[in-house]
């Protein structure tokens, strides 16, 4: 791991732990019912994963309700993470595909991935529902979906990880 990029203020990051420390990742489960009740769903720019969300909720009146109540879950570290970091590898952006890298380094990068970003995700659900699109080429990119999410999820695993211990909450020999 390469060394961390420069805190611009200890005090605002302390200001996130209130954002931070109630915490429970809550990863993808084709059922409802495993996001529970309680704990956070951490979401990068939580604006636009709210707003997929909000679109679930309209194309599904039986379960419209529990997936609008997902979004009072929602914690976003991307504005601590703007407010407070800052490494020159982040090349101006604050996008998990910039910041991840700058970060760990090389094998966090989203680079030779088929799916890499979020567009490219939309593409290939595109290509996936075609009824033209081959079949081996369909197995292709839900494959690739699958790792670009993996990875996304991880990501974040790792990002609230460094936060936690960037504030103190956890030491390095806990994770």
């Amino acid at each position: 791991m390469r060394p961390l990029p420069k805190l611009l203020s200890k005090a605002k990051i302390m200001r996130g732990y209130h954002c931070l420390k109630n915490i429970y990742l809550t990863v993808h489960h084709p059922d409802l019912e495993a996001c529970g009740e309680k704990g956070s769903i951490v979401a990068y720019y939580s604006q636009f994963e709210s707003s997929r969300i909000s679109e679930m909720a309209d194309y599904s009146i039986e379960y419209s309700k529990k997936i609008k109540s997902l979004l009072d879950s929602i914690v976003d570290p991307l504005p601590l993470i703007r407010d407070t970091v800052y490494d020159n590898e982040f090349g101006c952006s604050f996008s998990l595909k910039a910041v991840a890298p700058a970060i760990w380094g090389g094998s966090q990068s989203y680079d030779r991935m088929l799916v890499a970003n979020g567009t490219a995700a939309q593409r290939a659900f595109e290509e996936i529902i075609n009824g033209e699109t081959p079949t081996d080429r369909k197995h292709e990119l839900i494959q690739a979906s699958l790792e670009y999410c993996k990875k996304d999820t991880l990501v974040m695993v790792e990002l609230v990880k460094w936060l936690f211990q960037e504030v103190g909450l956890v030491s390095m020999e806990t994770t």
